[in-house]
Order: C-alpha cells, then structure tokens, then sequence
C-alpha cells in the first residue's frame, strides 16, 4: 500500500508539473498507453499463472504484477486522475461550466462505484485474467477517444475552444 501511495503521488506531482508544458493530450494519451498496457500485463501475468485443479493459484511470477499494478497507478496518476478534471474546466463553456462539471463528477463517482462493484463478481466469473483484459480494452478506447476527438487546450482561450467545439457538431 504504501508503494501505491508513493507512486500515486509522485505521478500526480509529474502530471501537475508537466500539464501547462507539455499539454493534456499529450499526457492523457501517454497515460493511457500506460494503462492499457499494465491491465494487458495484468492479463498476461493471470494467464500465464499456474492453477490447481479447484482453480487455485498454485504459483505466478508475482513481480510482473506488482510492475501491473504500480504502472496502472502511475499511468492513471499522470493522465485521468488529475487531467480530467482541468479539461472539464476548459472544455465547457462558463454558462455551463458549473452544472457540467458537477455532472462529470456524478458520473465519475457512478463508474468507479460501478467497477468496485462488479469486479469482485468479474474475477469470480470470468477469472483474472479475462477481467483485467477487459479493462485493458477499455483503456484502449478511450485512447482512441482521446486520439480521435479530444482537442489540445493548452494555450488555447475558452473562447477559441468554445468556437472550435461549436463549429465541430
């Protein structure tokens, strides 16, 4: 745990540094390759184990998944974690700024208490392995999301994006 936490917070402090320098994108797409790749490692790790005949885990190579978890934390430390949130207050015109962000983090809090939720029931019915490549391939959606439709803000007025955003329905 306290690996996690240092990690965590080592990566937000990057992200913090680098956001205004080297812009959202660049660090949501870089997080997101993280991401992805650390739940296909978790994937791989759980696949790869060696279980017992009543599914037991009888031996795995335990330091692949703590470089799993540990990159999963500090790809999401550098990216989602706090990204998200500066392009929410970029991103929405100031009419709406308020009630769309506050919608965001409903949504948000709803898709994390949905996966703590339902992950105990995934690794029960579709094992580890299956599980985290599920998240794998999330992740990799919504990389391609951001490659394909989010903009850059850094260095950019709210009015410029709000024009850009309109102009793009």
């Amino acid at each position: 745990a306290v690996r996690v936490g240092i990690v965590n917070l080592v990566a937000t402090v990057v992200a913090i540094a680098l956001i205004d320098k080297l812009g959202r994108r660049p660090l949501l797409i870089t997080g997101l390759v993280i991401i992805a790749s650390s739940m296909l490692l978790l994937a791989y790790s759980f696949h790869s184990a060696t279980y017992g005949p009543g599914g037991e885990l009888i031996d795995m190579n335990a330091s692949l998944v703590l470089i799993g978890i540990l990159s999963f934390v500090a790809g999401f430390g550098i990216s989602l974690g706090p990204v998200m949130w500066v392009l929410f207050s970029e991103l929405f015109p100031n009419r709406l700024r308020g009630i769309a962000i506050s919608f965001c983090g409903l949504i948000n809090s709803s898709i994390s208490f949905l996966v703590q939720l339902v992950f105990p029931w995934e690794l029960e019915n579709f094992g580890p392995a299956t599980t985290f490549l599920i998240y794998g391939s999330f992740a990799i959606v919504g990389l391609l999301f951001v490659l394909r439709v989010l903009p850059e803000t850094k260095g950019r007025s709210l009015e410029q994006l709000q024009a850009e955003l309109v102009t793009k329905k």
